[in-house]
């Protein structure tokens, strides 16, 4: 049969671009191409499959079937490319080395597949590198969530977008609620232009990082303090785009300078104590002096002798004077005691008739608790106490027709309960006599209440402030320990505690 030259022309040209594929899938550089005919039966592998040791022999002429058995999801995939649908698959080698990423494409000539074409890809070396990709992100993620300090990372507007447990459980939201609010809004208001100067410098990258003392305010109001640590994370540009923080709670380091304050106040006291006691004693020797010559003096001078008159105001100078030393002996807790048996509840009632005796308008309710222990102590400072916390009491009221009352009763104190008292933190654990006084006065506010056993602190317009800087020295040379509740409105409560007698 006679075949037209535009015919064989055409089958020429058919021939050259087959030619010209084949060459184009041998010399891709980093696929294994396989083509596959209709039965799905291998027809080309191009010359990739050399450098990986594969047998060609042992795949061109097989079909898809016969080459692999052990793949039965392969062969599915094969399969639906030949009904027409582009397929992708990853797999691992039979001997577990390699992975491998395959896709099968349907071939077509106008509307009819005439085959498929596979183009294997080895990617062993992408597939490792997600897989350390992962492992490191799953790691930071698990040291970020776990970490014993708060973690934080924030955009540059400051609002929450990563928290971890530690924060959440320092300021008492959940992750959910910290989410949906900026840092701003739970840091202390006092605090808030120290950070955004801090951030500012970080942003303009006049630091690396910083770090900040502030406070966070907790969700149940509370004030916590923390010192925090940022640092920016930035795009490839080097474009800061995130905040990161870290935060840790300095609560104990608060506590710790509380201690350490409380502490030099102790000390700064303790001098103070031992201070006025040799002041106090070395006034009382000089004073014995100056007393014992104006009353020889006076006593060679005449009656109405002029000098007789300025030596009596030197008398009398001075007899004031002792009277600071023994409140500043009192204070040092070094006064002299003659120690006797006391019941509180006869003690009580004493000094209350001898405060209504001076002045008739005052009315004090007195309640005595049966057994109470008697006590050893100096009885005349026993009565300085009370006499003083009663006097205190009275004008608290300001003439305002209040109650004054004083009660007796007996407690035992371990030693986590005395280190809470006003006074007497030094005193053995044990059982306690006490006296206390009430009135329904001014009360005190915490300022005061703080400073009411300070020499020489005093709210009143006359006074010297060295009556209950003496109440406290005095509780302390009897080993006792002394409570305050009080506050504005509310009237003062004071209890006296001395060790029972044994």
């Amino acid at each position: 049969m006679l075949v037209r030259p535009e015919a064989a022309d055409l089958r020429e040209k058919r021939s050259h671009l087959e030619e010209e594929h084949q060459v184009l899938l041998d010399h891709i550089p980093d696929a294994v191409v396989c083509v596959l005919d209709t039965d799905l039966r291998f027809v080309h592998i191009n010359r990739v499959i050399d450098s990986l040791d594969w047998g060609v022999e042992d795949i061109l002429g097989k079909t898809v079937d016969e080459v692999m058995l052990d793949r039965p999801e392969a062969r599915a995939s094969y399969r639906a490319a030949l009904e027409g649908e582009q397929q992708t698959l990853d797999y691992t080698s039979l001997n577990g080395e390699r992975d491998l990423s395959l896709q099968i494409v349907p071939l077509r000539r106008g509307s009819e597949i005439y085959g498929v074409m596979s183009i294997h890809q080895d990617v062993t070396e992408r597939v490792e590198i997600e897989r350390r990709l992962r492992e490191e992100t799953d790691e930071f993620e698990s040291a970020f969530r776990h970490a014993a300090i708060g973690m934080a990372v924030s955009d540059l507007a400051g609002r929450w977008l990563k928290a971890n447990r530690s924060l959440c459980e320092l300021v008492g939201y959940t992750e959910a609620e910290l989410l949906d609010l900026r840092f701003q809004e739970i840091t202390h208001p006092g605090d808030l232009e120290a950070d955004f100067n801090r951030s500012a410098e970080l942003l303009a990258g006049d630091v690396d990082t910083f770090q900040i003392e502030k406070r966070y305010l907790r969700k149940d109001g509370s004030i916590v303090p923390v010192l925090v640590s940022v640092s920016l994370a930035r795009d490839r540009d080097g474009t800061p785009v995130r905040f990161i923080a870290q935060i840790q709670d300095r609560t104990g380091d608060e506590h710790r300078r509380e201690l350490e304050h409380e502490l030099s106040e102790r000390r700064r006291g303790d001098a103070l104590t031992v201070l006025a006691g040799g002041v106090a004693h070395d006034f009382n020797n000089l004073l014995v002096g100056i007393l014992g010559h104006t009353s020889m003096a006076l006593g060679e001078l005449p009656e109405g002798s002029r000098a007789r008159h300025h030596l009596e105001q030197v008398e009398s100078s001075a007899r004031r004077v002792a009277e600071v030393t023994d409140q500043m002996l009192a204070f040092s807790g070094n006064s002299w005691r003659e120690l006797v048996d006391v019941d509180l509840g006869e003690h009580a009632r004493e000094v209350v008739e001898r405060l209504q005796a001076s002045d008739a308008e005052v009315s004090v309710l007195v309640s005595t608790a049966p057994d109470v222990p008697t006590v050893r102590a100096d009885l005349a400072q026993l009565r300085r106490i009370t006499s003083n916390l009663l006097d205190n009491a009275v004008e608290s009221l300001e003439g305002s027709g209040g109650t004054v009352s004083v009660s007796t009763g007996a407690v035992h104190l371990t030693r986590t309960a005395l280190d809470s008292y006003s006074v007497g933190a030094e005193a053995s654990p044990g059982l306690f006599a006490y006296v206390q006084v009430a009135d329904d006065g001014c009360g005190m506010s915490e300022k005061v209440r703080d400073r009411m056993f300070e020499p020489f602190f005093t709210t009143k317009f006359q006074g010297r402030g060295l009556g209950l800087a003496a109440v406290d020295g005095l509780i302390r040379g009897h080993g006792g320990a002394l409570a305050v509740q009080s506050a504005p409105g509310a009237g003062t409560r004071i209890r006296v505690l001395l060790p029972a007698a044994a």
